[in-house]
């Protein structure tokens, strides 16, 4: 194997900007204790409103985001130890997310629901609001997630937490961080490596460090990578995460 080619463990304490499917096929098997993300999700294919992320495109056809998304989680599998991964049901990405599930069906340790404790009205007649997402749990080996922390019987799939009420600025599309912190703090232990390839404002770092995890992750969006460097930079000296 030539040196260029040679796997390099990721940076903890990095943001890499860059392209994730890029940044993870160079690093080695199994360098990640726990991914947790959120990708994009197709928003802008069904909903006709316009693009979410600054940048990015998320109104690909079913086919082609399909074949993203399904490159995207064999690189989580290869990479991870467990990978958890938070999304959506809409019109711009479900046949391709129920493909994936196919797909991924013998990977699929755990379905969790996150209950956003309400909903906004649906963006179109004769369509049911959304107050639920899905996070589904990637990894192998049977339904047991061998890095729970939890104790028998004290955690449920379904998780009640309210969505965020208000964006940081800049970036539209922010998971509230007490979902990070919940599944980061059940499902790691202290000193394991938490990525996101999917970094956006930088939430998922937030909680890990919080949570006393190293983490890195990568961000496609120069707008989004100094939002997500900006912000970790200025809670970290103030000593205050949320």
């Amino acid at each position: 194997m030539a040196a260029s080619m040679i796997p390099t463990p990721p940076q903890a304490g990095k943001i890499y900007l860059g392209d994730c499917l890029e940044i993870m096929r160079t690093w080695p098997d199994k360098s990640i204790a726990m991914t947790f993300t959120s990708p994009p999700y197709n928003f802008d294919a069904g909903s006709g409103l316009g693009n979410k992320y600054s940048g990015n495109e998320d109104g690909l056809g079913q086919d082609a985001y399909y074949e993203w998304q399904k490159a995207v989680i064999e690189e989580l599998l290869r990479i991870s130890e467990v990978s958890f991964y938070n999304i959506q049901y809409l019109a711009g990405n479900r046949i391709a997310l129920m493909k994936l599930l196919g797909h991924f069906a013998p990977k699929i340790k755990e379905v969790f629901i996150w209950d956003k404790m309400g909903a906004e009205p649906a963006m179109n007649e004769k369509v049911a609001n959304s107050g639920m997402e899905f996070i589904f749990c990637f990894g192998e080996g049977s339904r047991k997630i061998e890095s729970a922390t939890f104790e028998r019987g004290t955690f449920s799939n379904v998780l009640r937490i309210p969505k965020n009420t208000g964006t940081i600025p800049g970036h539209s599309a922010c998971m509230p961080i007490k979902l990070a912190l919940t599944m980061i703090k059940n499902f790691s232990k202290e000193g394991d490596l938490i990525f996101d390839p999917f970094t956006g404002s930088g939430t998922t770092a937030l909680a890990a460090e919080q949570l006393g995890r190293r983490w890195v992750g990568t961000e496609l969006v120069a707008e989004y990578h100094k939002i997500a460097v900006e912000r970790l930079g200025l809670e970290a000296q103030q000593g205050k995460l949320f």
